[in-house]
């Protein structure tokens, strides 16, 4: 593996990488190699959205915030191939599928960091490609994947919330020894890393404002059960407290 004879497969790299526990600057650096060596090119994947998603596993808190998608962690199958095919039709199924594979591995590491989504009403009604009979299998997986992983929250803004704007999506990771905590805002295919402490700030106050203005999580619960089983016929005329 050392002279790069032999590609060593991910789930051995992880293996490796929980019983070594090396910082998180130097595991992010051997897992780019390791995909390098692979060539393993993922779909639209910039180097600092890389570094994000690699930092994501050692993390003890992540915090999401999403205006008008669903981020790929909590994506069903169904959306992801949609999202990612509809925007490259030469992109390969199976590479979308392990970059998904590679994004919810978060969820069942041996420690999990905290997962704390907070998503408007837009992002679970706008559907890639505006296929909306997604709508439905999207809240059953959201659903589903509440009930399986104790790590994970999630709350909905609705069109109802007393926030003054929202805001464009963004993710902060909260590390282990606090120095390298990071947002990871995107842009497209693109995007860029806050590191500087006081916009830092900006954003968890940001994502504390909305928190406080989302529904609960049991109200989110009962959202996404009226969206399992109507779907856009009920989405529209859901009201808070209702």
């Amino acid at each position: 593996m050392e002279n790069g004879g032999r590609v060593l497969p991910q789930k051995d790299l992880h293996t490796l990488l929980e019983h070594y526990a090396p910082s998180a600057k130097l595991r992010r650096r051997i897992e780019h190699l390791t995909r390098l060596a692979g060539g393993s090119v993922e779909p639209g994947l910039n180097p600092k959205f890389d570094d994000m998603v690699s930092a994501s596993e050692a993390a003890e808190a992540i915090y999401t915030f999403h205006s008008e998608r669903i981020p790929m962690t909590l994506q069903c199958e169904r959306y992801a191939l949609k999202q990612y095919l509809m925007y490259d039709p030469s992109t390969q199924p199976a590479t979308v599928l392990r970059l998904r594979t590679r994004r919810t591995r978060i969820f069942t590491q041996a420690r999990p960091p905290g997962y704390h989504a907070i998503m408007t009403m837009s992002s679970l009604l706008r559907m890639p490609g505006g296929q909306l009979d997604l709508v439905k299998e999207q809240a059953r997986h959201l659903l589903h994947l509440l009930d399986a992983t104790p790590s994970l929250t999630l709350r909905v803004l609705d069109f109802a919330a007393p926030i003054p704007f929202v805001d464009s999506d963004f993710t902060l990771l909260v590390m282990p020894n606090r120095r390298d905590d990071m947002v990871y805002v995107p842009f497209g295919l693109d995007g860029h890393t806050i590191k500087d402490k006081a916009k830092i700030d900006e954003r968890v106050a940001y994502w504390r404002q909305a928190e406080q203005a989302a529904l609960t999580e049991d109200e989110t619960r009962d959202l996404l059960r009226s969206l399992a089983d109507q779907g856009m016929e009920t989405a529209m005329t859901t009201r808070r407290g209702a």
